[in-house]
């Protein structure tokens, strides 16, 4: 069988030190492929989970006892899952979730409906040098899924916060320039900074469970860029909150 699923990413481009930034991941199938196995995805440095929330983790026995009783501040998204074996999509919370010695907590998913629970983990990593997030979600079930949406809102216990702007980086660029110095023409070298949109990418391998394996870089896109910000189709947003102004010849 193919194994051939979409992912998509959306960001917000406003964002702020105490409530981080909104996300939106987006898995897609259609009829007749492989079952989607395992995802890993390497969020852009840009990108990093937020410590003040990671330190809101429910307990790994709490979790156990009823995750419906874990605290607020550990509960930082939502997923939904559409399969056709069921009638309902499932449905529940995505929560930060501390499993004993391990280093951060994982993001486990608590998805129900129609009577059916299943809880997905996903390994989560931070990298000590470089602050780089990756989250690894192993042994999802072998039913067909069609559709996968995780979204991680923003908020004071938002899992992800940016650490820069989301739509331009400045770019320094050496120019040789002709100024006139004591009376005398002399060429000079000058650095230049400009801004240039930004284009972030975030590693992602999805493993079928006939064992094929896509790997790629993933474009994020960013909404509320301004006139010419990016989307993501079948990726929910609002309103881009920035604005193109110049003059037009």
């Amino acid at each position: 069988m193919k194994f051939k699923p979409s992912f998509k990413v959306l960001v917000r481009a406003k964002h702020s030190r105490k409530k981080g930034v909104y996300a939106h991941f987006v898995i897609k199938s259609a009829f007749g492929q492989a079952n989607l196995g395992g995802v890993h995805v390497k969020l852009p440095k840009i990108l990093p989970s937020r410590e003040s929330t990671l330190k809101q983790a429910c307990s790994e026995e709490q979790f156990a006892k009823d995750p419906a009783g874990c605290p607020a501040g550990s509960k930082v998204g939502h997923a939904t899952v559409y399969t056709p074996v069921l009638p309902v999509p499932l449905k529940g919370p995505a929560i930060f979730v501390s499993h004993g010695g391990k280093a951060y907590p994982d993001l486990d998913l608590v998805l129900q409906g129609d009577g059916v629970t299943i809880i997905q983990s996903g390994n989560t990593h931070i990298n000590g040098k470089t602050g780089v997030t990756s989250s690894d979600f192993k042994a999802i079930p072998d039913v067909p899924v069609s559709r996968i949406d995780l979204v991680l809102p923003q908020r004071s216990n938002s899992a992800l916060g940016a650490n820069g702007n989301l739509c331009t980086r400045t770019v320094v660029k050496k120019k040789r320039v002709r100024v006139r110095r004591h009376g005398k023409w002399v060429y000079v070298t000058k650095k230049v900074r400009r801004k240039v949109r930004r284009h972030l990418t975030m590693a992602t391998t999805l493993t079928g469970q006939n064992g094929a394996v896509i790997k790629k870089k993933t474009k994020v896109a960013v909404s509320g860029c301004g006139k010419g910000k990016a989307k993501a189709k079948g990726a929910a947003h609002g309103r881009g909150s920035g604005h193109h102004r110049g003059k037009h010849r």
